[in-house]
C-alpha cells in the first residue's frame, strides 16, 4: 500500500526569448493498494494473479499568457482497478514459456493539466479536465539459461488504450497555432522485443535489448489523425550495457538509441533539429561508485558521453557531469 502526493508550482518563458506572464501551480494526490499471490500447481506450472487499486485526485489553478485573470478548478477524483494473470510453463529446469494479461492507468502530468506557455509561434494550452489514459496488454514470452552465463528472452505483446491522452491540434488561437493534450480517441500498439544477458565472470557482465513496436491510433478526432502513429512514442528503442561490480567498485557504460517520434497527431513534423520535434538519437551514459561502507557511497556520472545535439521536445543538453554522496540509514 503506497500513498503519493506532487506539486507543482513554476513560472513558464518560451524559448524564443519573450517574456511571457504565465503561471501554474496543482496539486497531485494518489493512494494505491496492491495484493498478489503465486501458485504453484507442479515443477512446471505456476500462477501468478494480482489486483491494483488507484485513486487518484488533483486541483490547479493556471494562468494563462497574455490573461490578466487567474482560473482556479476545483479538486476532481478518479479510481481505478487494475487485474493481472499470468501463467508460466517451464519445459525444461533452464527454460520458461509465460502468457499474461493485465490492465494498467496512467494519471494526466501536472505538467499536462495546469502550464501553459507559447514559443515560436506554437501555442502550447494546459487542460485541467484530462483525465486518466487506461490499458489492456496481453503478452507471451519464452525465456532460456545458456551455460549458467547466457539468458536470452523474447516477447510479444498486443496493447491496447483508452481514452488516450495525446497532443492535439486546436488550430489558430490568439493568432498562434495551438495545441493541446487530450483524451481523445483510442490505439493500438504491437510489438515484440528481445533480450540477452551475459556474465563473462564474477565481475563484470553486459546486456543488449531490443524493443519494436507500431502504436497506432485506431480511433481519433479527426480523420487524418486515424491509422497515424501515436505522439511522443518511438517505434524502436535498443539499449546496451556493460556492467561491472567487486567489492566496493561497482559501474556502467550504457548506450541508449531511440527512433524518430512526432509530436502532431498527423505525423506531418518529419524535420529534425528544432524546437518541438522529437529527433531519433544515439547516447551514451557510465556511472562509477565507490562505497565507503554499508552507510556512504560516492557516485561519479557522465551523461551524453558523445555530446550529442538533439532535441526531444526541448533541446536537450550535451555532455554533462555530476557528483552525489548517498547515505542510507
Amino acid at each position: 500500500m503506497d500513498a503519493t502526493v506532487y506539486k507543482l508550482a513554476d513560472k513558464f518563458n518560451s524559448d524564443s526569448k519573450i517574456a511571457v506572464d504565465s503561471m501554474a501551480s496543482g496539486t497531485n494526490k494518489s493512494f494505491s493498494a496492491y495484493v498478489m499471490d503465486e501458485h504453484k500447481f507442479s515443477d512446471r506450472w505456476t500462477a501468478t494473479a494480482g489486483l491494483r487499486y488507484d485513486k487518484w485526485s488533483t486541483d490547479g489553478r493556471i494562468l494563462l499568457p497574455n490573461k490578466t485573470e487567474a482560473i482556479n478548478y476545483d479538486e476532481s477524483t478518479y479510481d481505478n482497478w487494475s487485474p493481472s494473470l499470468s501463467v508460466m510453463y517451464k519445459p525444461e529446469a533452464d527454460s520458461s514459456v509465460y502468457l499474461s494479461w493485465g490492465k494498467a492507468f496512467e494519471a494526466p502530468s501536472l505538467y499536462r493539466m495546469y502550464s501553459s506557455s507559447y514559443s515560436s509561434n506554437v501555442y502550447n494550452i494546459a487542460n485541467p479536465n484530462l483525465k486518466p489514459q487506461k490499458a489492456e496488454t496481453f503478452e507471451l514470452g519464452y525465456k532460456k539459461d545458456l551455460n549458467n552465463k547466457s539468458a536470452i528472452g523474447v516477447s510479444v505483446y498486443d496493447t491496447k488504450y483508452k481514452g488516450l491522452l495525446y497532443k492535439n491540434s486546436l488550430g489558430v488561437v490568439d493568432g498562434m497555432n495551438a495545441t493541446c493534450y487530450q483524451n481523445a480517441g483510442e490505439a493500438e500498439a504491437k510489438g515484440f522485443e528481445l533480450e540477452l544477458n551475459h556474465n563473462f565472470d564474477d565481475k563484470w557482465s553486459a546486456f543488449l535489448n531490443y524493443t519494436y513496436q507500431n502504436p497506432v491510433i485506431k480511433k481519433a478526432l479527426k480523420a487524418t489523425e486515424k491509422d497515424k502513429y501515436v505522439t511522443a512514442i518511438p517505434k524502436e528503442v535498443f539499449r546496451a550495457g556493460v556492467t561491472y561490480s567487486d567489492n566496493k567498485w561497482s559501474g556502467m557504460l550504457t548506450g541508449e538509441y531511440i527512433s524518430k517520434r512526432f509530436s502532431k497527431t498527423d505525423n506531418s513534423d518529419t524535420v529534425n533539429g528544432v524546437y518541438g520535434s522529437y529527433d531519433p538519437y544515439f547516447i551514451m551514459n557510465m556511472d562509477i561508485s565507490y562505497s565507503f561502507n554499508k552507510n556512504y557511497t560516492l557516485t561519479a556520472s557522465v551523461n551524453n558521453i558523445l555530446d550529442r545535439d538533439f532535441f526531444n521536445y526541448y533541446y536537450q543538453p550535451g555532455r554533462t557531469y555530476s557528483v552525489e554522496i548517498n547515505y542510507r540509514f
